[in-house]
Formats: structure tokens, sequence, C-alpha cells
């Protein structure tokens, strides 16, 4: 099975993602109103990366605690992503810290932490970017 997007830029300041996901059909993304300055700290590339890979590990994460009875009171997560350059100076990502907090009741704690401890090894979307970029994860009980 294959996924795909498709890209369209409908102006010089419009770019639209088709995503063909019933949940998210279209991406939007409008700098109209943002300096050339700005557009150009926008970092959209990264951010949408960072997008998906809290998608795929947050999903992973919730359902692999609801497949086993838990039930999540509150999940809330932030990623984040470092750059670098190398040696012939070209930047490139090199880390992505994804921190991920769980609110649970007590009695599901076992669960949190079994799911925990398979999780540090990644959800499909970033154990694929690990290949290239260095994964690490923060993931506690809130």
């Amino acid at each position: 099975m294959s996924t795909f997007v498709t890209y369209k830029r409908e102006s010089d300041n419009e770019d639209v993602f088709t995503l063909g996901a019933k949940s998210l059909p279209e991406l939007r993304i409008d700098y109209t109103s943002l300096t050339k300055e700005e557009r150009n700290s926008e970092h959209m590339g990264a951010r949408l990366v960072l997008c998906a890979a809290l998608a795929c590990f947050t999903n992973t994460f919730a359902n692999a605690m609801i497949n086993e009875g838990a039930k999540i009171n509150s999940m809330s997560a932030t990623a984040t992503i470092e750059k670098e350059k190398d040696d012939t100076f070209r930047t490139h990502y090199t880390n992505i810290l994804i921190q991920l907090e769980v609110g649970v009741d007590d009695a599901d704690a076992p669960v949190f932490e079994r799911v925990r401890s398979n999780m540090i090894n990644g959800s499909l979307l970033t154990y694929s970017l690990d290949e290239g970029i260095e994964m690490d994860y923060d993931i506690s009980r809130a």
C-alpha cells in the first residue's frame, strides 16, 4: 500500500496540499500577510515533518493504550527539530525530540509503562525517520 499527497502552487502566496484523507482533505498555506523575511523564517517543511511525526507517534501510543484496555484522560505532545551544517556547509536536520505527556489513572499505570517501554523504539514514521535523523523521546505520565 502506498500513500500520496499532491501539491499545487495556487499563487505566489498560496500552496495547497491535497491529502486525500477524509479527516483532512487538504491543507492550504497562505503567506499573503507575511513579509518576505517572515515567510523565509516559517520553516514550513520542518513544521510539517514534526506534525507528521507527532500524528503517527501519538496515534500509535493512544491505540496501544486503548488496545490494552486503558483509558486516556489527557494527552499532549511537542516535537522539536534541530539542524546543523555538515562538512560541506549544507544544512541538514540532525535530531527530533518528541515530548509526550499522557494522563492516566493509577489503575492504568502498568499499561502506560508497558506502552511507554515499547514506544521508545518509535512508531512507523518516527522509526523510519530515525534512519537519517536521530530520534529522542521523553514520555511521562501527567
